[in-house]
């Protein structure tokens, strides 16, 4: 069986690994995800949910990110939540709200 050793530690709220994936991302990547239609968000989801799911355990152990994704969510079942839209649409929403800043240098 192969372990994976893990890069960083698991983030345990949805702002936690909403920082760690704005973190990697470059300008030009954060320009381009800021102002995607709604129908291109919704291709960029099913292209990466799965792989976000999969990185940081979602389902399969990481139980306080999950519940943070719920409680994000406010749904009381738990089969009506989709953490990683969740997760994809709170770091939109974080890009459009950044995207007002001007930078003067």
């Amino acid at each position: 069986m192969n372990h994976r050793m893990p890069r960083y530690e698991p983030p345990e709220t949805v702002e936690d690994l909403v920082d760690l994936l704005l973190a990697d991302l470059t300008a030009e990547h954060r320009k381009i995800l800021s102002e995607m239609s709604q129908a291109d968000f919704e291709r960029f989801y099913r292209v990466v949910a799965e792989s976000l799911l999969d990185e940081f355990d979602l389902w399969t152990g990481n139980h306080k990110l999950l519940a943070s994704c719920m409680a994000e969510s406010g749904e009381a079942d738990p089969t009506e939540v989709e953490p990683a839209r969740i997760v994809l649409e709170k770091m939109r929403d974080r890009m459009a709200e950044d995207a007002d800043i001007m930078i003067i240098t």
